[in-house]
């Protein structure tokens, strides 16, 4: 058997930082292992079928030596140059909501200081919403080690937790941009028994209290020093109405 070819691939582009994708290459004469030089940081080479993926973390034009091998031996390196670009992915479907990591305090994006008695975010019964979070110090975006950020609502002075996010994060954002996703789903029973004690004929809806909580990740998680800290916000308004569209 001749030794693997594999075929003329010379570019993967079009993906942004912390945006996961897959490359499959190919080859002829029935690989058997695969090998990958210079890939970025955050993306892998499966050594058995080849396939290369993941999420690169730093932007750039990274050219990678692939080679695979039979029993007859390793074929001739092959290059492909794989871009990442740096840039928000996805930037129109979230809102983006900022908490000053010195106060905790929560402002909606663009909004100078925080208003306690205005709302942060406007939902519907039955949204789903994309936060962008993002933590800010001394007017500058943080990245930020975040192991866990989570989103909780409440009644005014009631202790039901009405509504929470569903636990999944994605970093997001640019390197001088960072910020992290989490989808919070405005239904179920509790907040649909709330409101339905605030009955009124143009709109039924209240101001609730809600609050996000991260943890921190210091060193290493493989090693047995790493330490987390817990931090949470000062609590923030979120607007909250009765939704007229069925849900389907």
């Amino acid at each position: 058997m001749a030794i693997p070819v594999i075929s003329n691939t010379t570019s993967v582009l079009g993906f942004r930082k912390k945006q996961e994708f897959a490359y499959q290459p190919y080859a002829s004469n029935t690989p058997t292992s695969w090998a990958a030089t210079g890939l970025p940081t955050g993306v892998t080479i499966n050594t058995t079928t080849g396939l290369i993926s993941g999420a690169a973390t730093i932007p750039g034009v990274y050219v990678v030596s692939l080679t695979a091998s039979n029993a007859t031996g390793p074929s001739t390196p092959h290059q492909i140059a794989i871009g990442i670009e740096d840039g928000p992915l996805n930037d129109s479907i979230g809102i983006e909501i900022n908490v000053d990591v010195r106060t905790g305090y929560v402002a909606a994006s663009g909004q100078s200081q925080p208003d306690p008695d205005k709302a942060v975010l406007f939902a519907k019964r039955g949204d789903v919403l994309f936060l962008d979070v993002g933590f800010w110090r001394d007017d500058v975006l943080q990245d930020l080690p975040i192991a866990d950020l989570k989103f909780q609502m409440r009644e005014f002075d009631g202790e039901t937790i009405l509504v929470t996010s569903n636990g999944l994060i994605e970093d997001i954002g640019t390197s001088d941009a960072p910020r992290y996703r989490i989808a919070v789903d405005f239904s179920g029973p509790e907040l649909d028994g709330v409101l339905g004690g605030y009955e009124s004929d143009l709109r039924t809806g209240f101001l609730a209290i809600a609050e996000l909580q991260w943890i921190l990740m210091h060193g290493s998680p493989a090693l047995p020093t790493a330490e987390t800290a817990t931090r949470s916000s000062q609590t923030f308004r979120v607007y909250v109405q009765r939704d007229l569209i069925p849900n389907s």
